[in-house]
């Protein structure tokens, strides 16, 4: 068996949006292993503006209940500030461990699925009364047979 990724990208433009999608797995796929979820926003954002974007529901292919729930949060990336010949700069450098916000799989075991639908839906422009730009995106990692 081997492990793969397929990566799903939900771009938001609208305060509100609900969107529906779905991710066509493999046919060779065995079974779903885990999921991670990132957010990265376009759009200004104040600085002690809420970070919970919206949530994330899954359903699997043959299964009438959810399989998956995750609220979604922006991944923050720390501002280290560097002098230049000119002045001030921001210098953006993405870390993956910064207090509390540890990114991890979320493990799951979900065999024979070829078929995942789902469903987002933007909180945090409904709750700042303004359409925001940003993208979801979604791993989500496969075992698959060897094929050789």
């Amino acid at each position: 068996m081997t492990e793969d990724v397929i990566v799903t990208q939900i771009q938001v433009n609208r305060k509100d949006d609900q969107q529906y999608f779905q991710v066509v797995l493999p046919r060779d796929t065995v079974c779903i292993k885990g999921i991670e979820s990132s957010a990265r926003i376009s759009s200004p954002l104040a600085v002690n503006a809420e970070k919970f974007l919206g949530a994330v529901q899954l359903q699997s292919e043959g299964h009438t209940n959810l399989c998956y729930c995750t609220d979604i949060f922006i991944d923050q990336p720390q501002a280290k500030v560097m002098t230049s010949g000119f002045g001030l700069q921001d210098v953006w450098i993405h870390e993956a461990f910064i207090h509390s916000n540890a990114k991890e799989t979320d493990v799951l075991h979900i065999p024979m699925c070829h078929v995942l639908y789902g469903c987002y839906k933007d909180i945090i422009g409904q709750k700042l009364g303004t359409d925001l730009e940003y993208i979801v995106t979604l791993f989500i990692w496969i075992e698959r047979i060897d094929k050789f």
